[in-house]
């Protein structure tokens, strides 16, 4: 398990706030709170993430962040190997 932070805005897209609500910080202006708490840096948790379409962010540790990058990067470069055999054919 490793703490983490994340960043949401629940009006903009729909979290479940009740589930982290010991573990948040409200900003003063109600539109976005912070959560820390510890979870499984797992592609199950960054797939979590991404399903938030930016709308959830990792703030930290870097060491997950990166993690995140990587994950990303190797679906896209997947995606163009795929896209240039499909050419090729």
């Amino acid at each position: 398990m490793t703490k983490i932070k994340v960043i949401s805005n629940p009006y903009k897209q729909e979290i479940k706030y009740e589930t982290y609500k010991e573990n948040t910080q409200e900003w003063d202006d109600m539109t976005s709170f912070r959560v820390q708490t510890e979870v499984s840096a797992s592609p199950t948790f960054f797939g979590w993430v991404f399903g938030f379409n930016g709308k959830v962010q990792i703030l930290a540790p870097e060491s997950v962040k990166e993690q995140y990058r990587q994950m990303i990067a190797q679906a896209d470069e997947g995606m163009q190997q795929k896209e240039n055999k499909e050419q090729e054919i």
